[in-house]
C-alpha cells in the first residue's frame, strides 16, 4: 500500500541523514 511505501521511504530518508551527519562529525573530529 501507499503508507508502506510513504514509510519505506522516511526509514531510507533517516539512514541517508544519518550517514550525512556521522561523515559531518567525523570530519569536524579531525579538524
Amino acid at each position: 500500500s501507499d503508507v508502506k511505501l510513504l514509510i519505506a521511504n522516511d526509514k531510507n530518508t533517516l539512514i541517508e541523514v544519518n550517514k550525512k551527519l556521522d561523515r559531518e562529525i567525523i570530519s569536524l573530529g579531525y579538524l
